[in-house]
């Protein structure tokens, strides 16, 4: 769930067809400071109100190397992964190499970043006086109301994939013992 900036260019009519238009339109006000997040997030610094960016993903996204940048290493450690970055005080000329420094920052020793707070939480809350927030799914808009909840809940998706296909690892992989009923026992 994302909202902000790719919230709002899944708002455009046109964005399926036009997408660097659709995000064209929209980038200038946050890159103003003139629009944000309508909602607040409890992140582990306490609550942000008004960001400019709210992410919540299933598990982590990786933001700090450009070799893995937005890729996901496991979608099964069953925690959410938190991105929120804050409204500077003073908008820099370049808003991305400050977000870039910021989240550099986040990752030395002793040097906390301003802007940007990543984290991992079994449940990630967003608030605000609106009753509605909107957001970016898969792809897809849509309205949520607020306040809103995230949970994880490890284990509630299953995948059914063929034996035989591109990338099956040559070892057997392990899989969970199957609940059995009396009538299932062969005899």
């Amino acid at each position: 769930m994302s909202s902000g900036v790719y919230a709002d260019a899944l708002l455009d009519p046109g964005y399926r067809e036009e997408k660097a238009r659709a995000f064209a339109a929209v980038v200038p006000g946050y890159l103003k400071g003139e629009q944000g997040v309508e909602a607040g997030v409890d992140t582990p610094r306490g609550p942000v109100e008004f960001p400019l960016v709210v992410l919540v993903s299933n598990n982590s996204y990786h933001v700090l190397t450009p070799r893995h940048l937005g890729r996901r290493f496991t979608l099964t450690a069953g925690l959410l992964g938190g991105i929120v970055l804050e409204r500077p005080p003073d908008t820099p000329p370049d808003l991305l190499r400050h977000l870039r420094s910021q989240l550099r920052r986040q990752q030395t020793p002793g040097q906390a970043a301003e802007a940007a707070i990543l984290w991992t939480a079994a449940r990630i809350t967003l608030h605000g006086s609106e009753k509605q927030l909107h957001a970016g799914i898969d792809g897809e808009p849509i309205t949520l109301p607020l306040p809103l909840t995230c949970e994880t809940r490890p284990g509630a998706l299953s995948l059914l994939l063929p034996r035989e296909r591109p990338g099956t690892p040559p070892e057997p992989v392990l899989r969970r013992p199957r609940t059995m009923c009396a009538g299932d026992i062969p005899r």
